[in-house]
């Protein structure tokens, strides 16, 4: 996946989830805390591996 397409995609994950979270709060707390833990954990794995590999394709790029 290109980068611009997975900034893109993160961005809208994001915003997303806070519309849903702001018009419609009783599905979000209908979630289990424990699960949503689990889906927050992995968004967060997720953004850290996203960030990672932008910084290493920056640093290959300075390599050459």
């Amino acid at each position: 996946m290109s980068r611009k397409l997975q900034s893109v995609l993160t961005i809208f994950i994001v915003i997303a989830y806070n519309i849903t979270k702001w018009l419609y709060p009783e599905i979000i707390e209908s979630i289990p805390k424990n699960i949503r833990a689990v889906f927050l954990v992995l968004f967060l794995l997720y953004l850290t591996y996203f960030f990672y590999l932008n910084a290493l394709c920056k640093n290959d790029k300075k390599d050459e």
